[in-house]
C-alpha cells in the first residue's frame, strides 16, 4: 500500500529509487518492514479527467396555439445575434453546443399518459 502511494507520487522509476532510502528509514523507525517498497509502473498511469461542460437550458412554455417551433427560432436568434469573435469571453458560454433546448413542458394530455 505504501509502495503504491509512492509509485503514484513518483514521476518515474529513477525518482522513486532516489527517494526510496528516505522512506525506508522512516518505515524502519516506525516499526514496519521496508523490504516491500518496489516501483510498479502499472499504477503510474493517471486517468484522464473529462472536462465538465456547463450548459444553459432553454425551457420554453408550452402553448397549443403556437404553430412555430420555438426552440428552432431560439437557435436562429443565437446564430444571428450572439455570434461572438473567437477571442470573446462569451463565446464559450453562448453557442449551440452549450445551449440546450428542453421539451419538458408538455400539454396536460401527455403528462397523464405515464
Amino acid at each position: 500500500m505504501i509502495s503504491k502511494r509512492l509509485t503514484t507520487l513518483a514521476k518515474n522509476s529513477e525518482f522513486f529509487e532516489n527517494s526510496k532510502p528516505t522512506f525506508a528509514d522512516e518505515l524502519k523507525r516506525s516499526g514496519y518492514d521496508p523490504a516491500h517498497l518496489k516501483y510498479d509502473a502499472s499504477t503510474t498511469k493517471k486517468k484522464k479527467r473529462r472536462k465538465r461542460r456547463d450548459f444553459i437550458f432553454f425551457n420554453h412554455p408550452f402553448c397549443e396555439s403556437v404553430d412555430i417551433n420555438i426552440g428552432n427560432e431560439f437557435f436562429k436568434l443565437i446564430d444571428k445575434h450572439l455570434h461572438f469573435p473567437i477571442q470573446h469571453a462569451y463565446r464559450k458560454i453562448f453557442n449551440r453546443a452549450t445551449v440546450i433546448n428542453i421539451h419538458s413542458c408538455l400539454s396536460e394530455k401527455f403528462e397523464h399518459h405515464n
